[in-house]
């Protein structure tokens, strides 16, 4: 004798709620995982950055102190804008390796 149980469309429908249910949330969970990845990532660009910009900020808080400086402020003109102290004086620029490579 082959009994065969009835399956009651019920069952059947529960079944299928509990399937979709699950589905959804791990769907919701995959989500959420990919959001926490991408935070991440951001938050690591954001702290190179701060990083980066701490270090300029130290860079031109150090330049700062030198321009009150007068003797510096004299050095850098002469070197940066090729400025005399008389007239008299003449200033040549000769090639470093920078502008050796640019040609």
């Amino acid at each position: 004798m082959n009994k065969k149980k009835k399956r009651s469309p019920a069952r059947f429908i529960t079944l299928l709620v509990m399937v979709l249910i699950s589905a959804y949330c791990i769907m919701e969970v995959v989500k959420e995982v990919n959001t926490n990845l991408s935070l991440r990532a951001d938050i690591s660009d954001a702290e190179a950055e701060r990083t980066k910009l701490e270090k300029e900020k130290e860079q031109l808080e150090k330049e700062k102190s030198n321009l009150s400086n007068e003797d510096y402020v004299v050095r850098y003109a002469r070197g940066k804008y090729m400025l005399t102290e008389t007239d008299d004086e003449q200033v040549f620029r000769l090639p470093t390796e920078e502008t050796e490579e640019e040609q």
